[in-house]
């Protein structure tokens, strides 16, 4: 199902002051609506579209749509050069940061746009933990009178919270509207007097259920196994990996040799991101990204069979898997996510941490501030991050507290399930995809190598039924069940030892193989041993 199919005409009948929801995951035509539908619509009626993204690679990959559609040169340099195409003006959230800060701007962006659409919207809160020029487009949004349309796969809560701050309606407590219904409440026009404006304003919400590609997920608790997963994978196979922490990301890329290639804020040079903004592929085996690829663009890829994601975010967790776009109903990924103990997230609770808390949660006087950033160097560093000064006073991004209020209470209820279940956040983040019905133990790593080995070994022994082996091929059969029962843990042999037909027999009895191997013997002393692959009765 594509947006169109449930907007259909609807937006010829969207006003200045409205607010519109459009949310929806990766392939459901988000911004070929805005491109195809809304653009040339707002052109018949000699308007204009401002149009603000949060990635680099999304707003390129943006532009580059709009001129392939107007007939423009799409080569990177050139696109990086321009803004303004015809009936739409692309720019980032960072640079409309610094131009909210002009006298005037605002007034100008309500007699130009008659649109404004923010896709990817939910980069006002994910980045507020370290973001505080945020409040500009906190404020933005609020003083804005053209038609607003917001558009993220993971819009959650932050609907309520703009419907807020922008109309001052609290919708979840009026009397109408039962607490539990907010969203349902959201799914159908509603039209109301605004306390902030007192001119009507009609929300739409417009939402399509995610269609999941994970395959399988696998659940994995060291680095190294990620690595030794790699290494095992199919020829022609691609890996997809976000983390989060760059230095980490650096490490890992490292370890993974000529096979890997790392992409950054700081890479726009880059032949890979190039190649995510012509092609929608890369041409590596493992891409290790951090949050540059986190959201909005789109890998159209069959060989992307792979995605590891490790992150405790709810938000980042879906938009990064939601980078796979799905070719058919076949195209499906391997999904691999980490284990984590409690001890990770005790360490959110840290004197270290409980400052930043405090810094967000409670209200210092600017005196007490103050006096806390000159005793302390670390402090001063934390208030750069939430806190913006204007005419010489602090003002705190009211979306950091919801941040952090978000990560708190993920933080309180991990350590709580963990003192009962150790695989409590393996399920957190099976139930953000809504697959916490699949949870199994089985689904670990050390399992699966053993599944691959078993794998490996049926297939081997299904080429060789009946057939005659002399000892030279015996040999190469004992090396090659040898070495993946080794690998896998299935079977350890010490030393270069290789595992005989009684030990290979025990092993494919064990595993309930249906195979038996059965030794040839020469007549007279001296003579060959052939072994036969038999296919065992059940």
């Amino acid at each position: 199902m594509y947006i169109t199919e449930i907007i259909k005409q609807e937006y010829q009948k969207w006003n200045i002051g409205d607010c519109i929801f459009l949310e929806a995951p990766t392939g459901t035509g988000k911004t070929t609506f805005i491109l195809k539908e809304l653009l040339p619509f707002v052109k018949s009626l000699n308007m204009e579209i401002l149009y603000l993204s949060n990635r680099f690679l999304l707003k390129e990959q943006i532009k580059k749509e709009i001129a392939e559609k107007q007939g423009l040169p799409t080569d990177l340099a050139w696109l990086e050069s321009v803004e303004e195409l015809d009936g739409i003006t692309v720019i980032s959230y960072q640079k409309l940061q610094l131009l909210c800060q002009q006298e005037g701007f605002v007034w100008e962006i309500n007699r130009r746009y008659r649109y404004v659409v923010c896709d990817e919207i939910h980069y006002l809160l994910e980045d507020s933990a370290f973001n505080p020029e945020i409040i500009w487009l906190v404020r933005f949004l609020k003083d804005i009178s053209s038609c607003l349309i917001c558009i993220s796969a993971t819009l959650g809560e932050l609907k309520e919270w703009i419907v807020w701050e922008k109309y001052g309606v609290n919708v979840r407590y009026m009397k109408w509207v039962r607490e539990n219904d907010f969203f349902e409440y959201l799914m159908f026009p509603k039209r109301f007097t605004t306390p902030m404006t007192l001119i009507y304003t009609t929300i739409h919400s417009y939402t399509i259920p995610a269609h999941s590609v994970v395959e399988k997920v696998v659940y994995y608790a060291e680095q190294e196994q990620i690595i030794d997963a790699i290494g095992r994978s199919k020829l022609g196979e691609k890996w997809l990996i976000f983390q989060s922490n760059k230095s980490k990301a650096k490490e890992l890329t490292k370890k993974l040799g000529d096979s890997a290639a790392l992409i950054t804020a700081e890479d726009r040079e880059n032949d890979t991101i190039a190649e995510i903004i012509h092609e929608g592929k890369f041409s590596c085996k493992v891409l290790v990204a951090t949050k540059l690829l986190d959201n909005g663009v789109s890998l159209k890829d069959s060989h992307l069979k792979n995605i590891i994601i490790d992150t405790i975010s709810r938000t980042e967790f879906v938009q990064m898997l939601g980078r796979k776009r799905s070719l058919d109903l076949n195209d499906t990924v391997r999904l691999y996510i980490p284990k984590k103990s409690k001890k990770t997230f005790q360490g959110y609770l840290s004197p270290e941490m409980q400052e930043t808390y405090d810094l967000v949660e409670k209200d210092f006087s600017p005196n007490e501030m103050i006096a806390k950033m000159l005793c302390d160097e670390k402090i001063y560093s934390k208030v750069r991050r939430f806190f913006t000064l204007e005419k010489g006073q602090l003002v705190k991004n009211p979306l950091a507290i919801e941040y952090y209020a978000r990560q708190r209470k993920l933080v309180d209820k991990m350590i709580t399930e963990f003192s009962s279940d150790e695989f409590a956040f393996i399920k957190e983040q099976l139930s953000w995809i809504d697959m916490e019905d699949t949870f199994n133990e089985k689904n670990f790593y050390t399992f699966q190598q053993q599944e691959d080995a078993i794998s490996h070994i049926r297939d081997k022994l299904a080429e060789l039924v009946g057939c005659e082996l002399c000892q030279s091929e015996q040999e190469e059969l004992r090396t090659f069940i040898t070495e993946r029962a080794n690998d896998s843990r299935i079977r350890t042999q010490k030393g270069n030892r290789l595992l005989g037909k009684k030990a290979i027999n025990e092993l494919l009895q064990e595993y309930t193989l249906p195979f038996q191997i059965e030794g040839i013997y020469g007549k007279r002393k001296g003579e060959e041993t052939f072994w036969v692959v038999k296919r065992r009765e059940k």
